[in-house]
């Protein structure tokens, strides 16, 4: 179908932070390409929260697919055919996304396709996409493609073949403005430091205990730098012993439900430290330099496909640790130590010089 012929596009992207922002260059590239477009994306609560206020987003659909029933998915998907979308994209190779998109009763539809790795799928997906994109999730396959990149393989059958943009979150001026009273309030200075907690820390045989040990480490080998901690809702619990055992004076702790003021403390941070998780890329939107870990687990794939995209960056491989007391993996702590730090005060003085 002729660009000129697109007058409504709807995305599905029920997923977390990090996979929704990484859908924003695709979001950009429609928008730039096709003239007088109407672009509605259907996303979940979480992933909604970063497309607030982005200029790309004409309609924005909020769907908990977790708390919806058969019937309640049958209603969404007479309330989108009503829609008439020329186009719907699936960005998602999950169920539910797909079955969405196949609902829609769009003239064309496009999603991912998996080739002979799922051999059931490449049965079934001919009858719910009119375009699909060959892409197996195959750690040997295309072992140089971003994510970003891949999502923007989506836009070929509508004639737009880019090679990405810039992730983008857009935060209103109230509260930038809060961040930095936050932080001036807080005593923070300009060399300020932040460490994003998940419970992936305490992944591969890593105590989350360490997390206490590191951060100990950080502010000795870096007397200058002050730290803020956050963590999200699902570890509120999870963190409490780690917390219990940082000293005060040079660590803020921060936790908020409210999206925008998270992502606003991070935006006033040198460097973000964090475990390959959704606060990577809400960083990477920021243009926040970041130390990102990743665990050794299937670490070649996952750190060329998910790596922190067009931001300064050092990508951190944490080893597996069979053991927290013996001589081998007290070495391996001791290394992964130094790496943190090295990584961190390489982006900071990176940071310092841009300033």
């Amino acid at each position: 179908m002729p660009n000129k012929l697109i007058k409504k596009v709807l995305l599905i992207r029920q997923d977390g932070l990090g996979d929704t922002l990484l859908m924003t260059p695709l979001m950009a590239a429609l928008k730039q390409n096709i003239e007088g477009l109407e672009l509605s994306v259907l996303a979940s609560p979480i992933g909604a929260q970063a497309l607030k206020g982005n200029p790309a987003v004409d309609n924005l659909l909020v769907v908990d697919g977790k708390k919806l029933s058969p019937f309640g998915y049958l209603k969404l998907a007479f309330k989108l055919r009503r829609k008439k979308y020329d186009v719907a994209i699936s960005i998602s190779e999950k169920f539910c996304p797909r079955l969405l998109t196949w609902l829609s009763g769009s003239r064309i539809r496009i999603g991912f396709f998996p080739g002979t790795t799922q051999p059931l799928k490449s049965i079934l997906l001919p009858m719910v996409f009119t375009h699909r994109i060959q892409y197996p999730n195959d750690p040997s396959r295309y072992s140089d493609l971003h994510e970003v990149e891949r999502y923007m393989e989506l836009l070929h059958p509508v004639g737009i073949k880019l090679n990405g943009g810039e992730l983008k979150i857009y935060l209103p001026e109230e509260k930038l403005a809060w961040a930095k009273n936050y932080i001036l309030s807080a005593g923070g200075g300009s060399e300020l430091i932040a460490l994003h907690l998940s419970q992936k820390w305490a992944t591969e045989g890593w105590p989350k205990e360490f997390l206490a040990e590191m951060i100990e480490y950080l502010l000795r080998k870096m007397p200058y730098a002050g730290l803020v901690v956050t963590y999200g809702e699902l570890e509120a619990e999870w963190v409490k012993p780690v917390l219990a055992m940082l000293p005060k004076d040079r660590v803020h702790i921060y936790f908020s439900r409210d999206f925008c003021n998270w992502a606003a403390l991070l935006s006033q941070c040198k460097v973000l430290i964090t475990m390959d998780t959704g606060a990577a890329h809400v960083a990477t939107a920021l243009h926040i330099p970041m130390v990102d870990v990743f665990p050794s687990e299937h670490f070649e794939h996952c750190s060329s496909r998910w790596y922190p995209w067009h931001v300064p960056h050092r990508v951190v491989k944490r080893e597996l640790l069979a053991s927290s007391s013996d001589d081998k993996s007290r070495k391996i702590k001791h290394s992964f130590l130094e790496n943190i730090l090295g990584s961190t005060k390489e982006l900071m003085a990176s940071s310092s010089e841009k300033d």
